[in-house]
């Protein structure tokens, strides 16, 4: 069995996005094995329900010494590297040193590139994964590739749905996200307000997901509904993904909570604003990408998060409304289950 290890830095979001790459690559490896060392909140998510098999932290000592160099290395931190037969590392290497110290370790196989998601292109960001490894995937078609609960999952989901008033198995519940990473992507509160007042009216049942950056947006909508709405927040991701998975639909932004929403196979509605769904949403069947006639103007980030006409996120209330309704209609009854 090979055993290959990729190193991505990124956030929730945008590891998501390169689990189709890495499905390719351990395809083309098969029987193979492996090892991702990335975001720490993921460690209780990605192993066991996507195509990663285990996982470190980015925090911790093997990545911390390898940026150090051979000759800082402990034996372990030596020995752990040794394993691999490729290590694919999605980080930027300008002086080359990373990529020396891999060869130096007698690793066969060593990349070090980063996909570059930070510069503006047309091209979305999955694609961006597989350029850096062409050399690898020249022609492997991108198959999506999702990630798939736990039964664990499903029964801590459940036990946190019936403890606050729903039941996974007949109510129509939607969980909805209101934040992002950044606050210039985030729907008007008063747009997500108006929808889970309907929804409510409807006999539909909501649970409001708080993250940990996303104190004003969702406090600005936790201003507009009822105190009794049962709220998600200052949870582990790992708790997040088990009451996700039991709900039978999802409204977000575009955020990594509804990356991993759509990745779940959840039907998911996403209002995107500054950010272009073709480039930066999940490839995933059941996602429901929402953007504003109006587009985005802005030709920087910085741009985005300083402007005030926010144009690029007038999408109505009326018709994020009837795409939730959609989309919780369109869920089959395995889906439900």
């Amino acid at each position: 069995m090979s055993r290959i290890l990729v190193v991505h830095p990124g956030s929730l979001g945008d590891t998501i996005l390169a689990l189709p790459v890495l499905a390719a690559l351990k395809e083309h490896y098969r029987p193979a094995w492996l090892h991702l060392i990335g975001h720490p909140s993921l460690l209780d998510v990605l192993p066991g329900r996507s195509v990663v098999d285990s996982m470190g932290s980015i925090e911790g000592p093997n990545y911390r010494d390898l940026l150090a160099g051979h000759e800082c290395m402990s034996a372990s931190t030596v020995r752990f590297y040794q394993q691999f037969s490729l290590v694919v590392i999605w980080a930027a290497d300008p002086d080359g040193s990373v990529k020396a110290t891999l060869d130096s370790l007698g690793i066969p196989k060593g990349i070090v590139r980063s996909p570059g998601l930070q510069r503006t292109r047309d091209q979305h960001a999955t694609e961006r994964f597989r350029e850096t490894l062409l050399c690898l995937l020249p022609s492997e078609s991108l198959s999506e590739t999702g990630l798939i609960p736990a039964e664990t999952d499903r029964q801590t989901g459940a036990r946190w749905l019936l403890d606050h008033g729903i039941d996974p198995d007949t109510d129509r519940a939607v969980a909805v996200h209101a934040g992002s990473g950044m606050l210039s992507k985030c729907w008007p509160a008063v747009h997500i307000a108006a929808v889970i007042h309907e929804l409510l009216e409807e006999g539909i049942k909501v649970v409001l997901i708080v993250g940990p950056a996303d104190a004003e947006a969702t406090r600005a909508v936790a201003g507009q509904v009822p105190s009794a709405l049962p709220r998600l927040q200052a949870a582990s991701l790992s708790l997040v993904f088990a009451v996700v998975a039991r709900c039978k639909g999802f409204l977000g932004n575009d955020s990594g909570i509804t990356q991993m929403a759509t990745a779940l196979g959840l039907p998911t509605v996403a209002v995107f604003g500054p950010s272009d769904p073709g480039i930066w949403g999940y490839r995933g069947k059941r996602l429901v990408p929402l953007r504003s006639q109006f587009g985005c103007r802005c030709a920087t980030r910085e741009a985005q998060q300083m402007c005030g006409e926010r144009m690029c996120l007038s999408t109505p209330p009326e018709l994020v409304l009837n795409a939730v309704r959609q989309s919780i209609r369109s869920v089959s009854p395995s889906l439900a289950t």
